[in-house]
């Protein structure tokens, strides 16, 4: 896949970490979609005029993809067609490559806050492997 995930990856212990962590959110969807984007605003305010002044639909479109990509952990050959168009849309925004960092750092703050003592190092670890899957 990528030199940052190793091969193999994800196993099925890695796929079961990632959808319960992700179901065990003890944030509603808009809330982590709106502490999300708080986070990212305070860390790389540059990215700010790139989004819409209400992030609601935003939040709300950043929790159904990272569903959408859960949802085919078994099968991720079948969403970067989706992750590629997702991705060339960014780029038209404004996106640049150096903005994935701060991204994937704020998606993990996300859970971490999101997760509490459930975002364990296993978890952590999984969820940037599958970070790492979508950005390239």
């Amino acid at each position: 896949m990528t030199a940052n995930v190793p091969a193999g990856w994800p196993a099925p212990a890695n796929i079961e970490n990632i959808r319960t962590s992700l179901s065990a959110l003890k944030l509603s969807e808009r809330e982590a979609g709106l502490a999300f984007y708080g986070r990212l605003f305070e860390v790389a305010p540059g990215v700010r005029p790139m989004f819409p002044a209400s992030l609601e639909n935003q939040a709300e479109k950043l929790i159904k993809t990272l569903k959408v990509l859960v949802a085919s952990l078994e099968r991720l050959d079948t969403v970067v067609p989706v992750l590629r168009e997702l991705g060339r849309k960014h780029v038209a925004y404004g996106a640049q490559p150096g903005h994935y960092g701060v991204v994937g750092s704020t998606l993990l703050w996300t859970l971490r806050e999101a997760l509490g003592e459930d975002f364990t190092p296993e978890v952590e670890q999984d969820w940037q492997h599958l970070f790492s899957v979508a950005a390239q």
